[in-house]
């Protein structure tokens, strides 16, 4: 009698990552906005440009930010900071340069500026592929940014 044959499993073949290009961050400002009872919402977002990121390559970003810290010690990493959904880009033109909101909560009126200020960007790429998934960590692409000592207005 002849030995059985013994079926083997072959491993799924894992996606190839394809490399990430190196991207430039420039800080362009603070904007805070201090509003008193029902006439609006208090808000604080620092403006990060994105040099040399094509628009007509990128779908959509999020801002995760980790640590967002006053010269006070204050904590002003936003409570839903870690819920952020993909958004699309604002803005029709392709040329324009990617201007990102980085959200955090109002500083105190004695802060002067941000200790620290650091998190990730993540940028959906889907290239010429119209299948292509936000979830595929293949068309993401993640960024590390941190800012130090950031003057407050």
């Amino acid at each position: 009698m002849a030995p059985r044959p013994t079926p083997t499993v072959a491993p799924t073949p894992e996606p190839t990552q394809v490399p990430v290009p190196p991207l430039k961050m420039e800080f362009v400002r603070v904007r805070e906005e201090r509003a008193r009872g029902p006439a609006g919402t208090p808000a604080c977002e620092i403006d990060i440009e994105l040099v040399g990121a094509k628009r007509s390559e990128v779908e959509s970003a999020r801002v995760l930010v980790r640590t967002a810290v006053d010269d006070l010690g204050t904590n002003l990493v936003p409570d839903d900071a870690a819920a952020a959904a993909l958004a699309p880009l604002k803005g029709e033109d392709p040329g324009a340069p990617i201007v990102l909101p980085v959200p955090l909560k109002l500083a105190a009126r004695k802060a002067v500026s941000l200790r620290e200020v650091s998190g990730e960007i993540e940028l959906y790429v889907p290239g010429s592929d119209p299948a292509a998934a936000a979830t595929n960590p293949r068309y993401l692409r993640r960024y590390r940014f941190e800012l130090k000592d950031v003057p407050l207005p």
